[in-house]
């Protein structure tokens, strides 16, 4: 299933499944108790914020927002209920989060082991490549660029491998493609993913 909101936006890719992840393990909790939970689950190199996320997830129909008044459904905003003289000043409001089916075919759709499988499927010719780049990420503590590099460039020469048209490719290619599909991660240096390392067994 491919989602417009990653695919037109693949910067985004990270912190929705990260905030999908979330909601699934507290689904049905309250927006205060998710976001909380969001806070520390985050990474500091996502530029959105939790609250950004979830509102995106919630326009797009991967999460429903159920606003409550003294645990009862609201039809309204949190702001129509703070604004409505029939909810008590001392009730009890509050927004709870569920994950729609959509989200969870979401998530599962844009697994590592999906993703990757799905890259392998379409750039069928290069997977020899691919797969000597996450065994050079395999190796005890990681791979520098340059290791990774030196695998592509002698995977491809030794399997005469080029581009559409006869064209070159780059070895940044590679490592772009894999991080995508989570096969590799950077932590100071390249790293298999638990899917990348089993997509080569």
């Amino acid at each position: 299933m491919a989602s417009k909101l990653i695919d037109h936006n693949p910067i985004l890719k990270k912190p929705v499944l990260t905030a999908l992840h979330v909601c699934i393990e507290h689904d049905g909790a309250s927006r205060a108790a998710v976001e909380t939970a969001l806070n520390e689950a985050w990474s500091a190199a996502f530029t959105q914020t939790p609250s950004s996320v979830v509102n995106a997830l919630v326009r797009t129909g991967y999460l429903t927002e159920q606003i409550t008044v003294d645990g009862a459904p609201y039809a309204g905003t949190l702001e129509d209920a703070y604004r409505d003289d029939a909810v008590a000043l001392d009730a009890n409001v509050d927004a709870v989060l569920t994950v729609t089916a959509s989200g969870r075919a979401l998530v599962e759709d844009y697994a590592p082991a999906v993703t990757l499988a799905r890259l392998f499927s379409k750039r069928a010719r290069y997977v020899p490549v691919f797969k000597s780049a996450l065994e050079a990420c395999c190796a005890a503590g990681g791979a520098t660029r340059e290791n990774i590099e030196k695998a592509i460039d002698a995977s491809i020469a030794g399997h005469g491998i080029v581009g559409d048209e006869g064209q070159r490719i780059y070895a940044q290619y590679f490592i772009d493609a894999l991080e995508t599909a989570g096969g590799i991660e950077w932590d100071g240096v390249w790293q298999a993913t638990d899917a990348g390392r089993a997509a080569i067994d």
